[in-house]
């Protein structure tokens, strides 16, 4: 589901060139545009796009929201584990078997907790402190 087909209360939508951003309270919700390679440049633009509208992004909660298909550089993101290890918490929503794979070699490289949902209302829910909505985490053994 996309957040626009939601009846969140989008307080600031902010367009970038590799993705939309959705800033909802202390949530900030991304969906990389479809048929983008995200590696090292795309997710410091991402994170800058973030800094500009939250100067602290230790209060706020990262949703990655990946309805549409792209793809991952995950050997680029460990030069941005600090800066991604900075938010409040780090999730992800993926939607098939495919987005779980993808995950999964996020995981190996960025060597973070990131906290996977089944749908962004569920993540949503779970950042909020809706009880019954624990996610799957990838913990790093």
């Amino acid at each position: 589901m996309k957040t626009l087909e939601t009846n969140l209360n989008i307080q600031k939508i902010r367009q970038i060139d590799c993705a939309d951003l959705f800033f909802i309270d202390d949530l900030v919700i991304v969906e990389v545009k479809m048929h983008t390679l995200v590696g090292k440049k795309q997710l410091e633009h991402i994170i800058e796009a973030i800094e500009n509208e939250i100067l602290d992004i230790s209060k706020v909660h990262f949703i990655s929201n990946r309805v549409d298909p792209y793809s991952l550089k995950p050997t680029e993101f460990p030069c941005l584990k600090k800066k991604i290890d900075s938010f409040k918490s780090y999730s992800v929503v993926t939607y098939g078997s495919v987005g779980v794979t993808n995950l999964i070699f996020e995981r190996m490289f960025l060597k973070s907790k990131i906290v996977r949902f089944d749908s962004l209302l569920e993540a949503i829910a779970s950042k909020r402190g809706k009880s019954g909505y624990g996610g799957r985490a990838f913990f790093v053994a």
